[in-house]
């Protein structure tokens, strides 16, 4: 308690250091959600584009999943953890084709208990799905 009432400035470092464990705390929170944002715009965009060839091809074909799963992981995803499901090839014109693409992720966030920063991960799932048209015409 004397380093508490020392004329050196000692309260002073303390507050300043717990001052520092909540913006640790603050900015640590922050992240996790804007880079969940951006892996769930990336995880649209492969969907979309995924889609579109799926509506030329008639359906969902093994090198369209490929594709999908090549493009996912130029992103950062671990395609281990990708499920790739949709309507199959060959579907006529007209006819709906329809996809959805899920990510198993853990999210990350930190709480802060007896002066420590904690990590607590939660596992949740990312998903795209949606549906189209088939413009596939056989002659």
């Amino acid at each position: 308690m004397n380093f508490m009432r020392n004329r050196q400035g000692g309260g002073e470092a303390i507050a300043f250091a717990g001052v520092v464990m909540l913006l640790m705390l603050v900015v640590l929170n922050l992240l996790p959600p804007i880079f969940t944002a951006y892996q769930y715009s990336n995880l649209t965009r492969v969907h979309r584009q995924t889609l579109l060839g799926m509506e030329v091809a008639g359906g969902l074909t093994p090198s369209l999943e490929r594709k999908a799963l090549e493009e996912l992981a130029g992103w950062g995803f671990d395609t281990g953890r990708v499920e790739i499901s949709g309507t199959p090839a060959v579907v006529d014109y007209g006819g709906t084709v329809s996809l959805a693409i899920r990510y198993r992720y853990t999210y990350r966030n930190y709480v802060f208990s007896s002066f420590l920063l904690y990590p607590v991960d939660t596992p949740r799932v990312m998903a795209a799905e949606g549906s189209s048209v088939s413009f596939n015409f056989q002659k």
